[in-house]
């Protein structure tokens, strides 16, 4: 699956880049936004899986029901894809 917050921003930056250049603080706003979301999809979402993925195994030893959702984040292939569609869908 995609990354649809990744591949939103993208679109955004895209847009505004194309609006206003990229000297403009809106395009450098934007950029930035774009940045912090990206790295949240690929790190630190997908840390989160890996954790809830430990934490699972630990309640299966101790025979607990609780499940963690394990698939929080996305790959960097998942995140490249969405960017790259979202941007040339600004571009069109």
């Amino acid at each position: 699956m995609l990354s649809s917050h990744s591949s939103t921003v993208a679109c955004l930056a895209t847009s505004i880049f194309i609006q206003d250049g990229i000297a403009s603080s809106t395009f450098a706003i934007a950029f930035i936004f774009a940045l912090i979301v990206v790295y949240d999809a690929l790190n630190l979402r997908y840390q989160c899986g890996l954790h809830a993925k430990q934490i699972n195994e630990i309640n299966a030893e101790l025979h607990r029901s609780v499940q963690l959702n394990e698939s929080l984040g996305h790959r960097m292939c998942e995140v490249i894809a969405g960017c790259m569609i979202e941007i040339i869908i600004a571009w069109i």
